[in-house]
């Protein structure tokens, strides 16, 4: 019976890629929300840093796109479970 090798390599990639995508999630949804918000409310009244008072388009915002980064990643996992 001959062992097999395992490729380290290949090992370390797939370690590198679990890492960076939940990295890569975050910074996206900080650029989508920033981005989507100065387009929708380019006024500074809605805006937490700008304003007193927490904002409801602010939160809704911040909700619907948090939603999306996660279904992306949880969709990125189940993509990379299927193809080992």
């Amino acid at each position: 019976m001959s062992k097999k090798k395992k490729r380290k390599g290949n090992v370390s990639s797939r370690k590198k890629i679990r890492f960076y995508v939940p990295l890569f999630g975050v910074i996206l949804m900080v650029i989508i929300f920033f981005g989507y918000h100065f387009i929708a409310y380019p006024t500074a009244d809605n805006f937490i840093f700008f304003g007193n008072s927490v904002s409801s388009n602010l939160i809704i915002d911040l909700v619907l796109v948090s939603f999306i980064v996660v279904s992306f990643v949880v969709i990125w996992f189940i993509i990379e479970k299927r193809i080992k």
